[in-house]
């Protein structure tokens, strides 16, 4: 993805969601859904991206929760959804500062 090349992060990202490892999948579902942003599929990627938010929080992750909520945002920022990108984004921020890594909230 950080290539430049969404459709084969689409494959590695299924591949890894295919092993079924929980502590790599919230990562996968997000690389997965960054891509489907990048393709333009905005309704599926915004499926793809509750995922993450959902897992990462449920192991208590909040660097992968973080980077999760900072994807969503990004993609209600795309749908001109401003109030949930708003929120979203806050909640990023609120984690990546709770974690002493301020220079994410720029990322």
């Amino acid at each position: 993805l950080g290539l430049g090349n969404p459709q084969q992060a689409l494959h590695y990202a299924q591949l890894v969601i295919d092993a079924e490892e929980i502590d790599l999948l919230p990562d996968a579902y997000r690389v997965r859904g960054e891509a489907l942003t990048a393709n333009g599929r905005l309704e599926d990627a915004e499926k793809t991206l509750q995922v993450p938010i959902r897992l990462a929080e449920q192991n208590e992750d909040d660097y992968l929760t973080a980077y999760a909520w900072r994807a969503i945002a990004t993609l209600y920022r795309q749908q001109g959804k401003a109030q949930p990108s708003a929120e979203a984004q806050q909640n990023a921020i609120d984690l990546f500062h709770q974690m002493g890594l301020e220079h994410e909230v720029t990322g």
